[in-house]
């Protein structure tokens, strides 16, 4: 299910966190932007992400990356993640994909109280 205002109760139940990774310049993404960003919105008490979002080339990329990490607990390690990502996406951007969520998952860890 795809969130939207209609289906957040209360915003205060979740954390929007982002990351970010540089594109290489063969990808026909290098185009249009420099870098890829990942959003997460994690709930505060289960750690779990609630939805995600992903600026890459195709709605369908971004899709199909959303459904991988919906449910994915910030608790765990993130490399069963990213795992799970290479065991079943294969875009030019992949490996930038991968960094933006390790940025994520990087930054997940400096904010006081969830890590």
């Amino acid at each position: 299910m795809k969130m939207n205002k209609e289906t957040i109760t209360d915003y205060r139940q979740y954390i929007l966190v982002s990351g970010a990774a540089k594109v290489t310049k063969e990808s026909i993404v290098y185009t249009t932007s420099e870098y890829i960003g990942v959003s997460f919105m994690i709930d505060k008490e289960s750690h779990c992400v609630a939805d995600a979002d992903f600026n890459t080339l195709s709605d369908m990329h971004s899709m199909y990356l959303r459904q991988i990490v919906v449910g994915f607990c910030m608790d765990d390690p993130i490399e069963q993640l990213l795992q799970e990502i290479k065991q079943h996406v294969y875009i030019a951007i992949s490996g930038s994909v991968l960094q933006a969520i390790r940025n994520l998952a990087e930054r997940y860890k400096t904010i006081e109280g969830f890590a």
